[in-house]
């Protein structure tokens, strides 16, 4: 069977289709310290004799970020216990919260610790792949790509493609047999190879893989008398590389003083992010004015407060996208204010750098607020800032 490059460097495990567009309010705050969090939720799971007793198997953990919101998931399992995992933690609010499957039928594969990242830029669309292998009982050779959404608190897993070679006997001769599966109609169904294969490429058609994509795992041994050991789960926890997110366009007006604006708004994780001199340009003229350069000393975007916006030639306000693109962290967070550095969630999206709406509300002291009878992002620089 041909698979194409691609999908052959692909991986395996699938978390399929686009995330539901959202209008979320700009005041959302969830994951903001989600290591400390996961700490407590690992020291009580894996001190749960019932499910990892200290025999010295120890527990595999996976963080692995699957509605691409900037904040990983929590999977772990046994790893001598096939590669089901058998707890699986989002964050919600300021807490640990276990996921439930959406039926008993569904499941994850730690298999999870390998998934890929593919996009389509055309559509806004996202899939998160990783394939299994293996040989069950009485087949020679076995393939399956399972897919799996999150929300609401629980995820759902199916198998959407699958072939098994089976080996028969005739007339004394082995013979293999391989039987295709697929997704028809909505259930998995035999089908023939070269309706598997049709399939299989339309499933991906389109998309490309980000390479930026990673899961984090690792073997927690613990110790003799408890599965926990806390210099293992620091460990972890500091190892997970920010991944790609899922910046989702914002239809929601934003309005400035009063005058509605004009500006390209995305919406991560439930924050509301602007370009850095698109914000600049709507507070010109205002008490909150700023102006947007560059610091050689310290190498750092540069925010002068209480300066005139200077526009620079080129760099014309970004039309508001329809489709919901991905945002890469850089390695630094960092900008110089007044001369000073300071940290600001940013994300690089299409090219452009956005910035967290009300950690610059807090930097330049103007307020931010959600009105919900319009669904409108108000900014007004005649208040000072106040969280929300």
């Amino acid at each position: 069977m041909f698979y194409p490059k691609w999908l052959r460097q692909a991986g395996a495990l699938l978390l399929g289709g686009m995330l539901a567009f959202s209008q979320l309010p700009p005041a959302h705050a969830a994951g903001d310290d989600w290591q400390t969090i996961y700490k407590g939720v690992l020291r009580s799971t894996l001190n749960d004799e019932t499910v990892f007793p200290a025999d010295g198997q120890g527990a595999l953990a996976v963080l692995a970020d699957l509605n691409l919101d900037g904040v990983p998931e929590l999977f772990l399992g046994r790893p001598t216990e096939g590669s089901r995992s058998l707890r699986q933690y989002t964050i919600s609010g300021n807490a640990g919260a276990e996921l439930q499957p959406a039926t008993a039928q569904d499941q994850v594969d730690l298999a999870i610790q390998d998934l890929k990242l593919y996009y389509n830029s055309t559509t806004g669309q996202t899939l998160l792949t990783a394939e299994s292998h293996g040989v069950e009982e009485g087949a020679q050779n076995s393939f399956a790509i399972y897919e799996y959404a999150l929300a609401d608190g629980q995820f759902t897993g199916r198998t959407i493609f699958s072939y098994t070679d089976q080996i028969s006997q005739y007339g004394g001769v082995p013979r293999v047999e391989t039987t295709y599966r697929c997704i028809v109609n909505g259930s998995l169904t035999t089908v023939t190879k070269a309706t598997y294969e049709n399939a299989l490429a339309q499933y991906y058609d389109g998309y490309e893989l980000v390479e930026e994509y990673e899961a984090t795992s690792a073997l927690l041994e613990g110790s003799r008398r408890e599965a926990y050991n806390a210099e293992e789960v620091d460990a972890l926890l500091k190892s997970y590389t920010p991944c790609p997110v899922l910046a989702l366009p914002s239809q929601s007006p934003v309005i400035v003083d009063g005058r509605q604006m004009d500006l390209a708004v995305y919406n991560i994780g439930g924050n509301t992010y602007f370009k850095l001199r698109d914000l600049a340009e709507a507070l010109n003229g205002t008490g909150k004015q700023y102006n947007v350069g560059w610091d050689n000393e310290s190498r750092q975007v540069a925010i002068e407060s209480g300066q005139p916006y200077q526009p620079v030639a080129g760099d014309p306000t970004a039309p508001q996208s329809t489709v919901p693109s991905l945002g890469k962290q850089p390695s630094d967070a960092y900008v110089s204010f007044d001369g000073r550095k300071v940290e600001a969630e940013k994300y690089n999206i299409n090219g452009n750098n956005y910035f967290k709406l009300r950690d610059l509300a807090q930097l330049l002291d103007f307020q931010v607020e959600w009105q919900q009878s319009s669904r409108s992002i108000l900014i007004d620089t005649t208040k000072t800032y106040s969280p929300a």
